[in-house]
């Protein structure tokens, strides 16, 4: 790991426009030749992200023509001609993104219009952490010092990104200029007045956004003046998709004595691109922290069921007297199913709700990982259990006294469970019971991951 270098630069390098529109090129009046339209002009491609473009400056300009994006909102980044930018729009709606040139003779502009259908995808159902409002949180209330560096592939300090939120419960950042691929060529860095022992464990997460594609960002925490006295390091290689809120999480994890400061590097980062750093927390070692498994890891099972949608689904309600009644609005996009209860229920196993794919035989003598994300619209009791799909008896996990907070997305988690009867399940459903919800009651079950080890 190259030596973090840190930099208490303040303030940020600005260009000014006085118009976006193109101005005369008969203007006599101005000294040199205004560059030619003709000599603008840039592509346009989208991603396989959600409302994401390239756009690529194609123009052939002299060398003395500095240029310039405008995306048509509010923020302008610099534009070399060959180099590209990612722009990822958050809004539907059309977006005039303009190709500015100037020099001394004055500017001149060409524009191409992006069309964005649907607003970028809703992230509400996303596990964002431990829980940054907790009482037990010491960064909700902690008092920071927050700075960036940042270098290009040589090393050199190049434009801080712009920095706007300043707080452990967001911070955000919009770069100008593309930085190094290198390791901590992309630094921001928030040095707390939290103190920590050595002679506790901590529970850390710490949510991040990209608007667009980062492959391999770092995570750490540390001693405020010793870099090597490290509390947290992701072991793994942390992937931020663009849009999509990613929380990164340990527990149980080592003190040191002083001041803890929390880092982070995002290289390589290319121009346009705007992260933010979100709900940090952290808490003396705390049982009820619980993490989620990677859905996303290789081993996951549980995977290939949602992306080929290899399941069938059945429900089970009845009311308080055990009487059957009918079955709750179902749908399912993706790794999220929603279950919508039409009438309210009284007790464990009055609405059942089973999930059976189908095949996905689990081994008596292996142990597994479980997790999965969950959230409800109002305060409610779950149900949770895996079993042999024509043996009930034949548990891996029977769980039934999970407590939802309204609107919070929790996440369960479970490590080394095995078969109750050690024989093999030719296959085997996932059972989740809301029973004693109440009617309208909306419920969201997502990223199941289910790893044998």
């Amino acid at each position: 790991m190259k030596k973090i270098i840190y930099s208490f630069i303040a303030g940020a390098i600005m260009v000014g426009f006085a118009s976006c529109e193109p101005m005369d090129k008969d203007n006599h009046a101005l000294e040199g030749q205004l560059v030619a339209e003709n000599a603008l002009s840039f592509s346009v491609a989208a991603t396989e992200n959600q409302n994401e473009y390239v756009y690529t400056n194609t123009s052939n300009v002299a060398n003395d023509v500095r240029m310039f994006w405008d995306f048509a909102d509010g923020k302008a980044v610099e534009a070399k001609a060959g180099e590209s930018v990612t722009k990822q729009y958050k809004k539907a709606g059309s977006y005039e993104v303009k190709l500015l040139a100037f020099n001394s003779a004055g500017q001149t502009a060409v524009s191409q219009v992006t069309v964005i259908e649907k607003d970028l995808a809703d992230d509400s159902f996303v596990w964002k952490g431990f829980g940054y409002n907790k009482d037990n949180n010491l960064a909700k209330n902690a008092t920071f010092a927050i700075n960036t560096w940042t270098a290009d592939e040589g090393w050199a300090n190049i434009a801080e990104p712009t920095r706007t939120g300043d707080t452990s419960e967001s911070v955000a950042l919009a770069y100008s200029a593309a930085t190094g691929t290198q390791q901590w060529q992309a630094q921001l860095h928030l040095e707390s007045d939290i103190v920590a022992s050595a002679a506790k464990t901590y529970d850390y997460s710490v949510c991040i956004k990209s608007s667009v594609d980062l492959p391999e960002i770092t995570v750490k925490i540390c001693k405020v003046g010793d870099d090597n006295a490290i509390v947290f390091l992701s072991n793994e290689v942390v992937t931020l998709k663009a849009g999509v809120s990613t929380a990164v999480a340990g527990v149980d994890l080592p003190g040191v004595d002083g001041n803890l400061k929390f880092s982070f590097d995002f290289a390589p980062v290319p121009a346009g691109a705007e992260i933010e750093v979100s709900n940090i927390y952290l808490s003396e070692h705390d049982a009820s922290n619980v993490a989620p498994f990677d859905y996303n890891s290789d081993a996951n099972l549980w995977k290939a069921v949602d992306d080929n949608k290899a399941y069938t689904v059945e429900h089970w309600w009845s009311d308080t007297n055990w009487a059957q009644i009918g079955n709750p609005d179902f749908s399912a996009e993706g790794n999220v199913y929603t279950i919508t209860a039409k009438d309210g229920t009284g007790a464990e196993w009055q609405a059942q709700n089973t999930i059976k794919p189908n095949s996905l035989p689990l081994s008596g003598s292996a142990k597994y990982d479980l997790s999965c994300i969950m959230k409800a619209s109002v305060d409610t009791r779950v149900t949770l259990k895996v079993c042999q799909s024509d043996d009930d008896n034949n548990e891996l996990i029977y769980k039934n006294d999970i407590q939802l907070k309204a609107g919070e997305v929790q996440a369960v988690a479970f490590s080394d469970l095995a078969l109750s009867k050690s024989v093999d399940a030719p296959n085997s459903k996932f059972i989740i019971d809301l029973g004693g919800c109440a009617a309208g009651t909306e419920f969201k079950v997502g990223n199941i991951t289910l790893i044998e080890k």
